[in-house]
């Protein structure tokens, strides 16, 4: 329930202000919308049958989707008021430019022209070229109508000054959508770099659309320019490599922008490209790493933000993990179980990040190597049936991989056949398959279902000769192959150190 989730996502303030707000003129009942909100408030999840015995009215359990609808309006129409700071009587430039609509609409001209003053001064300041552009138009009209009651001597120029800022601002606003549409661009390009990074295609591509940012730098004015410019060299220097110069354009953009203006969004993609940045500079530079998880830890996140709170402490989480991981602490990765139980776990389905998936995966990964079996199952199932399947196929891959061994050590022989062609299946499908996956689960399929730890070593050492003979010697140590990546070369390790007396 679409409504039922928002009511629930409400802080004290704005669940305080919504009753505030639909309480007002009415001394005795409650509304129906209101009697549904506090029924509501009570519950931890959506229950019907608790609804209709808290209510005891068959009025509104009767017309229950009528009652969700316009508690959901009232909901929506509360929460954009308090955000945009009618509940503190701020002044917010849209509003205050509908504002201008009503006085300009009821004939109170001089009012109107006062208040538009104000709101252009606003919209500007707070870069809201869009909106400082309607506020212009509608002093367009404005001017004539004044022009008509009391003939203004200086109209002529202030129509041609009109004119003229609007433009400005539309080349302002022009050019940051030209910047974004780069940005974007790149972040797409990055995204499906791996692979390219020699692709003649690539460099071709990178090269254009750096010379389109050079070409525009000079044009730079505003705070918004400037950081969608440096978002879209984020993603270059990213694809590139070069994290310094990430790092470099991350701290230009908080110097400008996230400190001075809080801005959402701005903030929003600061906290991720921050993260981008750590996590490469664990496969580089360990100590700068550590800085700035330091940095990231401590960053204070703007008040009623909860979802860009709850993203910080997920990226955080996510490199905490990865971070302990790499360093081959497995045990400090593991005892971080009840906050990923709490941060990661608990949001399954309300928030898809992939870091989260990431996460819970590196986790699992961990107990595995920690011969946890139980527990890892656990989670397994956790990320192969809450997780959207869409995301992430190569981890679900391996997990499906992984549940091999898992289930050999658990001694569930009869259910690795099951599991091999299941995981045969996923891999076909999603055109993950190939010949090396082909030879390892034919040889689970026929090694696995049994318990013979003797015969295991020596089937384990036929297959590493198999492999060794079929794609060549250096296979085995490239750690980004499947083998190594599902955790086949290190149990099979493990098992082999098993058997040395």
């Amino acid at each position: 329930m679409e409504y039922f989730k928002l009511l629930k996502s409400l802080t004290r303030g704005e669940k305080r202000y919504f009753q505030l707000l639909n309480s007002r003129y009415r001394l005795e009942k409650k509304s129906n919308a209101m009697q549904l909100f506090d029924v509501y408030s009570e519950m931890d999840e959506f229950d019907k049958k608790k609804l209709s015995e808290s209510l005891n009215d068959s009025k509104i359990v009767n017309n229950l989707a009528f009652e969700n609808h316009r508690l959901g309006k009232l909901l929506i129409q509360s929460l954009v008021f308090y955000s945009s700071g009618i509940s503190k009587l701020k002044e917010d430039s849209l509003d205050l430019y509908r504002y201008c609509e009503v006085l300009y609409k009821k004939g109170h001209y001089e009012a109107c022209y006062t208040n538009i003053r104000k709101g252009i001064a606003s919209a500007k300041r707070k870069e809201s070229f869009t909106i400082a552009i309607q506020f212009l138009d509608l002093k367009r009209h404005l001017l004539n109508q004044l022009y008509d009651i009391r003939a203004i001597n200086n109209f002529h120029d202030e129509m041609i000054s009109i004119n003229t800022e609007v433009a400005q601002l539309l080349e302002k606003e022009q050019l940051i959508n030209q910047l974004n549409q780069i940005s974007t661009n790149l972040y797409l390009l990055l995204l499906k770099r791996t692979g390219l990074n020699n692709s003649e295609t690539l460099d071709s591509t990178l090269k254009t659309y750096k010379n389109q940012l050079l070409s525009l730098e000079g044009n730079l004015q505003s705070n918004r320019e400037h950081i969608s410019y440096y978002s879209a060299w984020n993603y270059y220097y990213l694809i590139k490599g070069n994290l310094k110069k990430c790092l470099e354009t991350l701290e230009l953009t908080e110097e400008r922008y996230i400190d001075l203006n809080k801005d959402y969004y701005s903030f929003e993609y600061y906290l991720k490209t921050r993260y981008n940045i750590i996590s490469m500079l664990g496969n580089l530079d360990s100590e700068l790493q550590k800085q700035n998880l330091e940095a990231f830890s401590s960053m204070k996140i703007p008040k009623n933000y909860s979802s860009l709170k709850k993203l910080h402490e997920n990226l955080f989480l996510s490199m905490k993990v990865a971070s302990l991981y790499s360093d081959g602490e497995k045990e400090k990765v593991v005892a971080l179980k009840g906050r990923i139980d709490k941060f990661i776990v608990k949001h399954i389905g309300k928030s898809n990040l992939s870091t989260q998936y990431l996460t819970l995966f590196i986790f699992t990964h961990s107990l595995i190597d920690l011969r946890a079996y139980n527990k890892a199952d656990h989670y397994c199932k956790i990320i192969l049936e809450d997780f959207d399947k869409k995301m992430m196929q190569n981890y679900r891959a391996a997990i499906l991989f992984l549940r091999l061994i898992i289930h050999y050590e658990l001694e569930n022989f009869l259910l690795i056949k099951s599991y091999a062609d299941a995981t045969y299946w996923y891999l076909k499908s999603n055109n993950l398959y190939d010949e090396i996956d082909k030879l390892i689960l034919n040889w689970c399929k026929s090694n696995l279902t049994r318990s013979n730890p003797k015969k295991l070593i020596e089937k384990i050492e036929e297959l590493n000769r198999k492999i060794e003979k079929q794609f060549g010697a250096e296979y085995m140590e490239q750690p980004y192959k499947k083998l190594y990546f599902f955790g086949f070369k290190e149990w099979f390790q493990y098992k082999q150190s098993q058997s040395i007396p």
